[in-house]
């Protein structure tokens, strides 16, 4: 093989330039790929992350209406025991 310049290169050489690049481009993607394992694991991490803080914020909404009609069921009886003594006693 020839170029303009008459610059003249082998069989061998066009093999070894091949096997150089092969190995460049195998060396990219293992990086690429280590860090798209890395980018894949933080991922992960945040979505177990977040479908922790749903369990979390869940059990904590329950826990608020739980309290929240204990209060309002604690407030009624408040009201309506004495006026249920009251209707007893004016009797």
């Amino acid at each position: 093989m020839s170029d303009e310049s008459g610059y003249t290169i082998g069989i061998p050489e066009v093999y070894a330039e091949i096997r150089a690049l092969n190995a460049q481009l195998t060396a990219y993607i293992n990086r690429q790929d280590l860090a798209m394992n890395s980018v894949q694991h933080s991922l992960s991490e945040a979505r177990r992350n977040i479908e922790e803080l749903r369990t979390r914020l869940d059990a904590e909404q329950a826990r608020r209406t739980t309290t929240n009609r204990q209060i309002a069921l604690a407030i009624l009886t408040s009201f309506a025991l004495p006026l249920l003594v009251w209707f007893l006693t004016a009797k």
